[in-house]
């Protein structure tokens, strides 16, 4: 990143743990100027959302084996009962992803009236 100082100089920050770096953090502007970020991005992907009751006796046992065979795994127990339900998800590529069924409906609409509609006013 780099940040024009008050003294109009330009400075060079990264991302460590000196007093200058986590001030920026909430500087509002006090610091100096931030001309320039630099992010590190990941490839586009998608999530595959499952969610499912299961025995909560093997859930508990199995707990280290789902969190780490999902990128977020999430429980809930209701008292009293012997299951509970668990929501994972996945990373999956982006083109292994299927469109909603709304989406299809919505896409159609679109096609058939909005489009087919503009070409006639033509």
């Amino acid at each position: 990143m780099g940040i024009y100082r008050w003294t109009g100089k330009l400075q060079e920050v990264t991302r460590s743990s000196d007093a200058l770096s986590q001030s920026l953090h909430l500087s509002l502007g006090l610091l100096g100027v931030i001309v320039y970020v630099t992010f590190q991005a990941v490839p586009l992907y998608a999530l595959q959302y499952v969610s499912r009751h299961v025995d909560v006796a093997d859930t508990l046992k199995n707990a280290h084996l789902i969190t780490q065979a999902h990128r977020h795994a999430e429980w809930f127990y209701f008292p009293g009962q012997m299951k509970m339900q668990l929501k994972t998800m996945r990373q999956v590529e982006p083109s292994n992803q299927s469109k909603p069924y709304i989406q299809h409906q919505i896409d159609q609409i679109y096609r058939k009236y909005i489009i087919s509609s503009a070409l006639y006013d033509l």
